[in-house]
């Protein structure tokens, strides 16, 4: 898989998901100004292959393999 190794898959074990955070820092106000997130092909199909905690089931296949977000995040006053 890359660069990632033969240890990619404990990228997508019990961390928070980019949907998360970005709810998140909305909660407490946040206005998202940009985004960006690395998602490879090769991800999705492997988090389609391998069992997830039931907390993750509300995610799509893309949401859970994101592998890293950058955001920059604006609060008012």
């Amino acid at each position: 898989m890359g660069s990632d190794g033969d240890n990619h898959n404990r990228y997508y074990y019990s961390r928070i998901r980019e949907q998360e955070f970005l709810d998140i820092l909305r909660e407490y106000g946040a206005t998202i100004d940009s985004i960006e997130h690395i998602l490879k092909p090769e991800h999705v199909e492997y988090v389609k292959s391998i069992p997830l905690a039931e907390r993750f089931h509300q995610f799509t296949p893309e949401q859970n393999a994101v592998l890293q977000t950058q955001v920059i995040a604006s609060f008012a006053g």
